[in-house]
């Protein structure tokens, strides 16, 4: 390419990009490009000092643009469009590096993903798994794309039976469900929606991987139930020796069971945590009050798979999903801390129902004193009024009901859940 020429695509650059609104925030950059072409001979080639200076510029570009624009829009907005076809033409002509941007955006994102408070998945191991995954299942094909890959086509290998093949889909399966198990345990709603476009950017990528691990992670994030059958038919083959074979794997193993029986229970579709996703984002079509009394239900059943159904016991189970709160949005935050509320309640009047003391004194109130107390807050959570009377105030303020509310007080805190009580 002759330097004319690049002067040429620079005008068009400025001419396009003085169109748009917002083009005081980087049109600097184009006047730069403008002031390095001055210095050659536009009848020489461009030469090599010269690019290194465009380089330059153009990372300085990116590096302005991801201050102030959302990461959909490094694809797309109209501010970038104008110099993402002035670079391709420079690849073109061999002068650039294709993609020459993308890691300037990776490294963007990567920090916005790792930087999330209490992040313990870090982007690197989780885009790992989707790679090594998407690798040995085969690349997609384009009508694999939409059609829950690489699921049918492993559903296919599975029902071959060709004993050759065994070993590899025991560790496909297993890589699989391991992901699956912790974009759903870890991942905030903030990392899962930065993830597409950490595997677009990734540096030295090519179309067929991008759409495959796209495809990949589209699967595993919005097919829930389809996952959680395919699961379910194949965990006679899962197998926990993939944890040390598999390297993408064997860097995330702290944070797998690395017994079976224990795999499988985590992953198990009565797990309150995938429905409630499910329900949540792929059918978002119910009002508050009825998805509010299905998640409780989920709950229930959840807890209903364990043997210990001792209070105690339902303390804990309710320890662990207030921790799964964290990876949810501050909508579905607060319809699951309500729930759990029901839930603890509910739990607290049958070990209450137990309680063979007679009608309250001043010192010691009744069983059923207590109950009719937590009756009133679950209807307070729910929105419903009420009227509390003195001895049922006296009860939400002794012994384990107190301790309770304290506890689920604490977490409305912690979530910036509000309560009507």
């Amino acid at each position: 390419m002759k330097v004319s020429e690049f002067k040429r695509l620079v005008d068009e650059l400025e001419d396009k990009i003085a169109l748009e609104k917002n083009s005081n925030k980087v049109m600097r950059f184009v006047t730069r490009l403008k002031e390095i072409a001055q210095i050659y001979d536009k009848e020489n080639d461009v030469p090599s000092e010269m690019m290194s200076d465009v380089q330059k510029t153009i990372n300085e570009f990116w590096s302005r643009s991801i201050q102030f624009l959302p990461h959909e829009h490094w694809q797309n907005d109209t501010l970038v469009l104008p110099l993402l076809a002035f670079q391709k033409q420079l690849v073109k002509a061999g002068l650039l590096e294709r993609d020459v941007h993308h890691p300037i955006l990776f490294r963007e994102l990567k920090n916005r993903y790792d930087n999330v408070p209490d992040n313990v998945l870090n982007s690197t191991e989780l885009i790992s798994l989707l790679i090594c995954a998407s690798r040995m299942s085969g690349y997609a094909r384009m009508d694999e794309l939409d059609n829950n890959y690489p699921l049918l086509r492993l559903n296919e290998c599975f029902s071959a039976k060709r004993p050759q093949e065994t070993q590899k889909l025991k560790e496909i399966l297993f890589l699989l469900q391991a992901s699956f198990y912790l974009i759903y345990k870890h991942c905030t709603v903030a990392q899962l929606h930065l993830i597409p476009y950490l595997i677009y950017f990734r540096h030295h990528t090519t179309d067929e991987e991008r759409r495959s691990e796209l495809a990949l992670f589209k699967t595993l994030t919005q097919k829930t139930a389809d996952c959680l059958t395919f699961f379910h038919d194949k965990e006679d083959y899962i197998d926990t020796r993939s944890l040390k074979v598999i390297d993408a794997l064997s860097l995330v193993a702290h944070l797998i069971p690395n017994r079976r029986g224990d795999f499988l229970h985590m992953t198990n579709e009565c797990r309150w945590i995938y429905p409630f996703i499910q329900k949540s984002r792929v059918e978002p079509t119910k009002d508050n009050d009825t998805l509010l009394d299905e998640t409780l239900q989920l709950l229930e059943l959840d807890f209903d798979t364990q043997k210990d159904k001792s209070y105690t016991a339902a303390l804990d189970f309710t320890a662990a999903a207030q921790k799964q709160i964290r990876t949810l949005t501050s909508k579905e935050a607060k319809l699951v801390h309500n729930a759990i509320a029901l839930f603890s309640l509910e739990n607290y009047i049958k070990q209450r129902h137990e309680d063979p003391r007679p009608k309250h004194s001043f010192l010691s109130l009744s069983g059923e004193t207590k109950c009719q107390a937590a009756e009133k807050w679950k209807n307070s959570i729910r929105g419903r009024p009420v009227h509390v009377g003195f001895f049922e105030k006296m009860a939400l303020n002794q012994g384990r009901l107190k301790e309770l509310i304290e506890s689920l007080e604490e977490q409305e805190k912690k979530f910036s859940v509000s309560s009507t009580f």
